[in-house]
């Protein structure tokens, strides 16, 4: 890699975690939708994507998560956040919506500090369990318990 690009690498078997060789913290995971003025700062990209779907599923809209611009810093330190700004200098708003546990918490407590400092309003909505990918399979998963709850009552009435 050139640095120009931040790369991880995550195992789908127990908790493999690393950073591709020449990876730039700087840059971290993006979706954004210019002029930007408030962005929704994640610990990890998969969060950022179950962000998105909530926002969707809420919404009712397969296009609303394109409402606000969303940065994920590859956990919990702000390397890719400066950066991000001095990009987008629009950007007047931060919401963290980092990780629910001790870490992501102290994070964001620490974060909001130095970026209300900097003059950002800032604010934290962590999720409802642990990461925003738990909130999104728990979605899931209730959802598919009511289809079957409904399909087993119709086969019972029929």
């Amino acid at each position: 890699m050139s640095g120009m690009t931040n790369g991880a690498r995550r195992g789908t078997h127990g908790d493999y975690r690393g950073d591709c060789a020449g990876s730039d913290k700087r840059y971290g995971f993006q979706a954004v939708f210019a002029p930007c003025e408030r962005v929704y700062v994640f610990e990890s990209p998969i969060d950022l994507m179950s962000h998105a779907s909530l926002v969707n599923a809420a919404m009712g809209d397969t296009e609303a998560w394109k409402q606000h611009s969303r940065l994920s810093l590859a956990g919990t330190s702000d390397a890719a956040l400066p950066f991000f700004l001095k990009q987008h200098p629009t950007v007047k708003e931060l919401i963290f919506y980092l990780d629910g546990d001790l870490a992501g918490l102290e994070a964001a407590v620490n974060l909001l500090r130095k970026y209300q400092g900097k003059g950002y309003s800032a604010l934290i909505e962590p999720p409802q369990g642990k990461d925003f990918n738990e909130d999104l399979t728990e979605k899931i998963r209730l959802e598919k318990g009511q289809k079957n709850a409904v399909k087993m009552h119709k086969e019972t009435v029929i």
